[in-house]
């Protein structure tokens, strides 16, 4: 997976940059801790399921939200 991600992607990866999270949403906290500061904006597509949003409020992230359009029976 390392090897086909990093080829399709065109870039390195390294061994410190790997961390292992138990789930889709532990992850998130953990990316959003990572990479933004208190009082930083994140958008999300909403609807979506409620913990993602959950782990942008309780990290005192502002959430902006970008919700679906519907046109017709798209």
């Amino acid at each position: 997976m390392r090897k086909m991600g990093g080829k399709a992607a065109r870039m390195e990866d390294r061994n410190e940059w790997i961390s292992f999270v138990s789930g889709i949403v532990p992850g998130i906290y953990y990316m959003i801790d990572c990479f933004t500061e208190k009082g930083d904006g994140i958008v999300i597509q909403t609807p979506v399921y409620p913990p993602f949003i959950d782990s942008v409020l309780n990290q005192k992230r502002e959430l902006l939200t970008c919700p679906f359009i519907r046109n017709g029976d798209k």
